[in-house]
């Protein structure tokens, strides 16, 4: 890559990923371009992760690394192709469940109302499509995107032409699902660490595991848990998510995520 007036020149590239990889990255990364507390990212976390039913599987993790943007284009100063780059180099492998083309920023305003920039981003020599949104309405607007043609060029047009109102847009069309969720935080400390030290962990990423859920939440389905974390994970707690829905008058499926769906446990309950 070379610079040219203070901004990326990148070679056109397109990260093929195989549909059937690419179906099963239900990990979208969350990137902070400025310093947040931890309070505004657990809200964060918690409103993006009560807008998902069970069918609704795209999940947020947050690296906790502060990314000032080395190289701001010119028309998206929120965002660099550093950052493109940086996900489709970590996250075009089946070694993870990141997806390699979207991602989403929280920033200074992050921390007044909530919103985040989505980004979605296939070329590297072509303007990322990015869009300002609430945590509730992206993992469904995800899903509808990839399923249903749903683009951010045709949502984002609702932008106002008024610079002060655009100033304080965000598309929202919010789920909740709260009343099916019975989600907790619980120590990191309780799970076991692996960095990046061998094969078995990608660069850049560490991963958490625990043998029995139980252990920690005794009242959720049995089963082991691994999460694969990429950058800075959070200091003490992270998000256990229990779905719980009818699937009949008679049994209740219970599943439970540990933020994204391939580590989901399952029991049926006889209601």
């Amino acid at each position: 890559m070379a610079s040219e007036n203070g901004h990326i020149q990148v070679a056109a590239e397109h990260v093929q990923v195989d549909s059937r990889v690419l179906e099963k990255k239900w990990v979208v990364a969350g990137f902070l371009r400025a310093p947040l507390s931890e309070t505004v990212l657990q809200k964060f976390e918690d409103e993006f992760a009560k807008a998902r039913e069970v069918t609704d599987w795209y999940a947020v993790q947050i690296d906790r690394t502060v990314r000032p943007s080395a190289s701001p284009l010119l028309y998206a100063p929120d965002h660099d192709y550093d950052l493109c780059a940086l996900c489709l180099a970590h996250f075009s492998s089946s070694a993870t469940q990141y997806n390699p083309y979207f991602f989403v920023i929280l920033d200074a305003r992050t921390a007044n109302d909530g919103t985040a920039i989505l980004v979605y981003n296939e070329l590297l020599d072509n303007p990322p499509w990015e869009m300002r949104i609430t945590p509730a309405t992206t993992s469904l607007f995800i899903v509808n995107q990839v399923i249903y043609n749903m683009t951010i060029e045709e949502e984002g047009s609702d932008l106002p032409d008024d610079p002060e109102e655009a100033a304080t847009w965000a598309y929202d069309v919010p789920s909740d699902f709260s009343e099916m969720h019975n989600d907790v935080r619980v120590p990191l400390s309780k799970f076991e660490r692996i960095d990046s030290d061998g094969a078995a962990v990608p660069e850049g990423f560490v991963k958490f595991k625990i043998e029995d859920v139980t252990t920690i939440v005794p009242e959720y389905p049995s089963g082991p848990v691994e999460l694969l974390w990429f950058g800075q994970p959070p200091a003490e707690e992270v998000l256990l998510e229990c779905i719980e829905q009818d699937r009949d008058e008679a049994v209740k499926v219970k599943v439970v995520t540990f933020q994204t769906g391939p580590n989901a446990l399952a029991e049926r309950v006889r209601a």
